[in-house]
């Protein structure tokens, strides 16, 4: 868990004015999170300035930001990383400022190892779940001298020009939300004519991940490399990156394909790529493909139950989770170590074990058909109550003013005199 100690009641010890950056984002999410983090941030009191690579105001924002004769910038966040995009004559803009800049990646580092391993000084590379902390330690920051931590995933309470729909009132269907690809080709992309020895590497791999999801992959991919023989420090990045890939999706599939096939006769709304290839799908089911990620909060304001399924966070949580929850929906997610710690089973969230499909699928066609709605209502108030006293962007706006107090005092260790410390 995070060390970092916050007092919610105080005002900020310094207000900053921070560049956040954005880029393409899958299904709009990072984007979303840009937003509100902006809204959070500047409810604090701090000054924002959004810049999106794509606009075509792009530069004209930047040199604004630079010259524009107001509060100079003091701090960068990108998601994912992005800000490695930004530089002029070659340096980063934070290096080139001497600013600190977080790079909040959201996902697995793996998958965005070229920009977590930047030998930056004025970095702070930051994950949303604390086994990927470790597993960027060990592998990916090789060269990385900056400061690097937690800071989860987060949710917000939507503002809707509409009046919220009463619990009671809502659509009687379960949110599903994931891409979807057959076990049976995930398996099939594992293997590899003329290295019999890679391929059974990485289905054992896979084959001890479903065994033990609780088990962080990261961890369990370097140490079955290692253990081979491999070693992973003399294999190229792009070449890891992929192997590492597939076989995160054969487990994902292995897990989603077999809950959502135990599920025929649940209520399901289901959101993503992939989905047409799912043989017999239940005429229970809704299928509405991939969607933004606008699309989804509003679903998720609408429905009793949203069904988060997500097998490569074991010391963390899925946005769709914070953002379920903050807005007052049920939510039925993972037993995983880090869930299972904060959240009371039944009480605030239902806790599914991942390796029983049938249990997990009865568990939740018995609280929304079975169960009084006033009591899954209740369910969904004690997962509310969680997440808005720990998992907003609020939250996370006092976990990054403590992250710059932390960067100051390094750099003051690290430059005295530059510091005026002598």
């Amino acid at each position: 868990m995070s060390t970092l100690i916050i007092d919610q009641f105080t005002t900020p010890p310094s207000l900053f004015h921070v560049l956040i950056l954005e880029g393409q984002s899958q299904y709009g999410a990072n984007n979303r999170f840009a937003l509100d983090l902006d809204q959070a941030l500047q409810a604090r009191g701090h000054q924002v300035t959004r810049a999106h690579f794509d606009d075509a105001t792009f530069n004209d924002v930047i040199i604004n930001a630079l010259q524009g004769g107001g509060t100079p910038l003091s701090l960068i966040i990108s998601f994912n990383g992005i800000a490695k995009e930004l530089t002029i004559n070659d340096t980063p803009l934070s290096q080139l400022l001497n600013i600190p800049c977080i790079n909040y990646f959201v996902d697995h580092p793996m998958k965005q190892y070229s920009r977590a391993d930047l030998p930056i000084e004025q970095h702070i590379n930051t994950y949303v779940d604390e086994a990927h902390v470790g597993f960027a330690k060990q592998f990916l920051s090789q060269h990385f001298n900056g400061l690097s931590g937690c800071l989860k995933h987060a949710g917000v309470q939507l503002k809707s020009a509409k009046k919220p729909i009463a619990y009671e009132k809502r659509d009687h269907q379960i949110l599903v939300a994931g891409s979807y690809k057959p076990f049976d080709a995930c398996w099939a992309d594992l293997t590899f004519e003329g290295t019999p020895v890679l391929t059974q590497l990485l289905q054992t791999i896979v084959e001890a991940q479903i065994d033990d999801p609780e088990t962080p992959m990261g961890s369990r991919f370097l140490s079955a490399f290692e253990q081979a023989g491999m070693n992973t420090a003399l294999l190229d990045n792009t070449l890891l990156l992929q192997l590492f890939l597939r076989v995160e999706r054969a487990v994902e599939m292995h897990f989603r394909g077999g809950f959502i096939q135990a599920a025929e006769d649940l209520p399901l709304l289901i959101a993503g790529n992939g989905w047409e290839k799912f043989k017999k799908p239940s005429k229970a089911w809704q299928m509405v493909g991939a969607q933004q990620f606008d699309w989804l909060l509003e679903k998720i304001q609408q429905v009793k139950l949203v069904w988060s399924q997500v097998y490569c966070f074991t010391q963390g949580g899925h946005e769709r989770i914070f953002y379920a929850q903050a807005n007052g929906t049920a939510v039925a997610c993972d037993d995983m170590p880090w869930l299972r710690e904060t959240y009371d089973d039944e009480k605030e969230a239902l806790l599914i074990a991942p390796n029983d499909f049938t249990a997990g699928v009865e568990k939740i066609g018995y609280w929304l058909n079975e169960q009084p709605t006033k009591k899954l209502e209740a369910l969904a108030k004690g997962g509310q109550a969680v997440c808005l006293a720990n998992h907003t962007w609020q939250h996370r706006v006092l976990e990054i003013e403590s992250w710059v107090e932390q960067y100051t005092a390094y750099q003051t260790l690290l430059h005295p005199k530059e510091y005026g410390v002598f």
